[in-house]
This record gives structure tokens, sequence and C-alpha cells, in this order.
């Protein structure tokens, strides 16, 4: 059986248009992929400045607490008789 020529070209033009949904197809999975990939490392960026705060913050108050121990073991030493 053979095929008559509108059928050959409309199975082309069929696979074309397959082939460029395709290619479009990907290209929009790669711009969401890049999307979510570039939502992540700002994720991150955000988290590991948060964490770099927060030790700053927690060697400040461990900083602030010592002062405090040591002054009070000051006016201790002169209040005791």
């Amino acid at each position: 059986m053979t095929m008559s020529p509108v059928t050959w070209f409309l199975a082309l033009a069929g696979l074309g248009c397959a082939l460029v949904g395709n290619i479009r197809d990907g290209g929009e999975r790669t711009t969401v992929a890049t999307a979510r990939e570039a939502e992540r490392r700002r994720l991150l960026r955000d988290v590991d400045s948060a964490a770099t705060r927060w030790r700053t913050q927690l060697a400040a108050a461990q900083e602030s607490a010592e002062s405090a121990r040591l002054h009070a073991d000051r006016l201790r030493e002169l209040l005791s008789p």
C-alpha cells in the first residue's frame, strides 16, 4: 500500500509540529527549572545570611553574659567581709 503525496505531507507536517512543540515545551521546562534553581539559591543565601546574623548575636550575648558574670564576681568580692 502506498501513501499519497498529501498523506506524506500531512504526516511530515504533523511530525514537524510535534518536534517544534516538544522543543518549545523543553525550553519552558528549562526556564521553570532555571527559575526554581535561582529561587533555591536565593533561599540558601537568605538562610546563610540569617545564620551568620544569629551566630553574631549569639557571640555578642555570650560576651555580654560573661561580662555580667565578671561584674557580679567583682561585686561579691567587694561586698564580702
